[in-house]
């Protein structure tokens, strides 16, 4: 008798194993990194996606290795051969998610980052924010369309990374480009018009694909705005962080959720994933088909003090990058202004001095 694991959800069936599974249902990652973050990451997962074809899952690859990578590729390696393993809700992983999935359809691993190296993380790369950089010619990005191309300078080529106090303090707001403002002048039409990344236009700038630029290495240009429909940005990285935390924690009560499963990177870093494994085992009903990542104990310094005597694999060395030591100016000034209130809801307090 043939064995029928139907997981919730609609979508192509297909056979593996005598075993019939409803491609409809996912493992999705959602997440606050700052390794590959991207603008609107509060927190921020994989980089990896998993699409079925002709049966089989294939993982379409990302471009860059970080903490938040491997996690997708290790979910994939474990489980995507019977369900389709995704970065993305409504959105993809980074954006402001909302509840519009079919019921119980997704089950959601959300990762977040420590709020001093994330915020670093992202002034060293800010993806999509092109207006958080300092261009050689003194002048901000054009909002006009320009595909990235391999003849493209690197980012870093034309452009500085801005210091930390000018960084967390500039207000993160985005610019409406020449065909934003010709839709603006439409005021009607506005509340019908979908946008980038299925945003509405006062949800998000650019709307039009055509002001949004590329730049090489950091991607289109697009800021969130306030996730409230209100057309407002956000006062400074901070404070679209905390509201990024609350969305993202939000997701477990969303009809379209079967299961969430918060964890902090720092967590999988030193611990591993066997913890993770059996939390997906129990929501999906099926079995890790992997050895399970184990972690490793370091000091304040990020060394090694302490591996697990037997092990079949373990994270990869610069699984996660610290740029450099953070100052203490910036350290105190973080301890101050974050929204600790908000971040201990995800298991993060202010440092030591």
């Amino acid at each position: 008798m043939m064995r029928n694991i139907k997981l919730v959800g609609v979508g192509v069936l297909c056979f593996l194993g005598g075993m019939q599974i409803d491609r409809g249902s996912i493992v999705e990652v959602l997440a606050i990194d700052g390794e590959v973050v991207s603008a609107g990451a509060a927190a921020v997962a994989a980089t990896a996606t998993a699409t079925a074809d002709d049966g089989v899952a294939k993982v379409n690859a990302a471009t860059k290795t970080s903490g938040t990578n491997w996690i997708t590729d290790h979910i994939q390696e474990c489980f995507g051969d019977r369900i389709l393993v995704g970065n993305w809700y409504t959105r993809y992983k980074h954006w402001f998610q909302e509840d519009t999935r079919k019921p119980n359809s997704a089950v959601v691993v959300a990762m977040f980052r420590d709020p001093m190296d994330w915020v670093e993380a992202m002034r060293w790369e800010p993806h999509h924010a092109l207006d958080h950089l300092h261009f050689h010619n003194n002048r901000q990005i054009e909002l006009v369309r320009k595909e990235e191309s391999e003849n493209d300078e690197w980012w870093w080529q034309i452009a500085d990374k801005m210091p930390w106090k000018e960084f967390v303090t500039k207000p993160w707001v985005g610019r409406r480009g020449p065909i934003d403002k010709k839709l603006a002048e439409k005021q009607s039409k506005i509340g019908s018009l979908e946008c980038l990344d299925n945003y509405h236009f006062v949800d998000a700038t650019p709307c039009s694909k055509e002001d949004s630029p590329m730049l090489r290495g950091l991607g289109e240009y697009k800021y969130e705005y306030k996730n409230d429909g209100s057309e407002r940005g956000f006062n400074s990285i901070l404070d679209l962080r905390r509201d990024k935390i609350i969305n993202h924690l939000s997701v477990a009560n969303f009809s379209g959720t079967r299961a969430f499963f918060p964890y902090r990177f720092e967590e999988l870093k030193a611990n591993g994933t066997a913890a993770l494994l059996r939390d997906l085992e129990e929501a999906t009903g099926l079995k890790a088909k992997c050895h399970t990542i184990y972690g490793k104990d370091r000091n304040e310094n990020g060394d090694v003090i302490r591996t697990p005597s037997v092990r079949h694999r373990q994270l990869e060395p610069k699984a996660i990058t610290k740029k450099k030591i953070l100052s203490k100016e910036y350290i105190e000034y973080m301890n101050k202004f974050v929204d600790w209130e908000v971040e201990k809801l995800v298991g993060y307090y202010p440092r030591q001095k």
